[in-house]
């Protein structure tokens, strides 16, 4: 084994020895300098290309303390708090986490337009405004069966609809500075006899007709100093093996805070006599593209007697006693006029109206 020299040493001993110790012992210990076990021969591999190998000659390096692997341990907390939070969601799909859209319109009943300033739409937490046109969309989670409007100076309006899902359009939702409770009776119109399980919808609201064929619609937006609107709303009558039946309100008017409406006669599907018609004055709105959102009224001798706001079918429709009407529409800064004479109560008649 080749030792390298050592500048100022003459021998291996005087190069392994601090000052005061004896060359000659070789086997000698230098804890003190070295603070561990090495004799020459030891110190003399530390000098070859070769690693040395320091368990063989006695030195045992001390323990290395066990490392614990905190990082799997933190990974595995996340993925857990990561499954209970898609746990808590429905995971995205099915389940509580499902959502839904309502889609409508709030409207007033003084004046058949949208209401100002806007309502506000709200379904739990989730809360809205209304569009200038009185338009709303709410994402709700599915299944929701209610909706409070907060119109205003009207106070709060609450309506109820079947479970939403996907997107859902709860119609026309009319408030007003009033409140009535709507009511008459569902008939079959081969039999006079009593149609027990009808949905009668008006305003927004809905209800279903007992034994007797006897309908209540509470809480429907009414305004006595402006009846107009109020007779233009069109509600409708639904049965199974009936055809649906539109209806008005025209010329009723409240009585201790309740209206009653004449009976709503509905023709069986079995039947050879066709339904009557549902209006008797109607018409398109153009362009198109303005026709959502325009006010419609409806005037007998200069005084308004019905007044319609166009939905997304751009028409309007009206159900009138034979006389000589004007029709005038206005949207924003478009209007629109057009007159109409009916002669009989069975006519119906078309009148579109263009805005300009």
């Amino acid at each position: 084994m080749k030792l390298l020299p050592v500048a100022g040493v003459s021998s291996p001993e005087s190069a392994c020895c601090p000052i005061g110790c004896n060359p000659s012992d070789k086997g000698g210990k230098h804890e003190e300098n070295l603070g561990h076990e090495f004799s020459w021969l030891q110190l003399s591999e530390l000098q070859t290309s070769e690693p040395p190998d320091f368990r063989a000659k006695g030195f045992v390096p001390p323990p290395v303390p066990r490392r614990r692997n905190f990082n799997y341990r933190l990974r595995a907390i996340y993925l857990f708090l990561l499954l209970l939070m898609i746990a808590a969601c429905g995971g995205g799909g099915g389940g509580g986490g499902t959502t839904a859209t309502l889609v409508g319109r709030v409207l007033d009943v003084k004046t058949g337009g949208p209401i100002a300033p806007r309502a506000t739409v709200q379904v739990g937490t989730q809360t809205v405004q209304t569009e200038v046109d009185g338009s709303f969309q709410l994402a709700v989670t599915a299944g929701t069966t209610g909706v409070t409007v907060d119109a205003n100076t009207y106070g709060a309006f609450t309506f109820t609809f079947p479970a939403a899902a996907d997107v859902t359009d709860v119609g026309d939702l009319w408030v007003g500075p009033q409140k009535v409770r709507l009511t008459g009776r569902v008939l079959n119109s081969s039999n006079s006899n009593a149609i027990a399980g009808a949905t009668v919808s008006f305003a927004g609201r809905k209800g279903v007709t007992n034994s007797v064929g006897t309908y209540v619609l509470n809480d429907v937006a009414y305004s006595s100093a402006n009846l107009a609107a109020f007779w233009g709303i069109v509600g409708t009558s639904k049965a199974i093996g009936f055809f649906k039946v539109d209806f008005t309100a025209q010329g009723k008017s409240a009585v201790s805070g309740t209206v009653t409406l004449d009976d709503l006669r509905m023709t069986p599907q079995g039947d050879s006599n066709p339904p009557p018609f549902p209006f008797t004055l109607w018409g398109r709105i153009s362009p198109s593209a303005s026709a959502p959102g325009t006010i419609v009224t409806l005037k007998l001798s200069g005084t308004p007697v019905r007044i319609f706001n166009v939905g997304s079918d751009g028409a309007y429709y009206f159900w009138v006693l034979p006389g000589s009407y004007t029709i005038e529409a206005v949207n924003g800064a478009l209007t629109g006029s057009n007159s109409a004479i009916l002669t009989q109560t069975n006519q119906v008649i078309q009148k579109d109206v263009s805005l300009n």
